[in-house]
């Protein structure tokens, strides 16, 4: 089992050898501000890392539910190969450019 930063650290490199955006949030202006942001295929991703036993706080819950009310996505990731499915749904799910206008 990884620590939360060593599996985030993981994840960054697995999309930054996709070509892929993704990016460490260190320090935020709000509390409950997922670990890690994303732009996959166009669709704003929010990923929360937990370890096994780790739950959300309530403000992250509410951030999660922000992000999906405002259209975007967010997953919570306790292990590599969960990470690795999530974005594996927004590469064989690609939005057509023409769809974002």
């Amino acid at each position: 089992i990884l620590k939360e930063s060593v599996l985030q650290a993981k994840c960054l490199r697995y999309l930054e050898g996709l070509g892929l955006y993704g990016r460490k949030i260190i320090s935020a202006n709000r509390a409950g501000t997922q670990d890690v942001v994303a732009c996959l295929e166009g669709r704003f991703v929010g990923f929360e890392f937990k370890s096994s036993t780790g739950k959300q706080s309530e403000l992250q819950k509410w951030n999660e539910q922000e992000i999906i009310r405002n259209g975007g996505h967010y997953f919570i990731i306790r292990e590599f190969k969960d990470f690795r499915e999530k974005v594996s749904l927004f590469l064989e799910n690609p939005t057509k450019k023409e769809d974002c206008f």
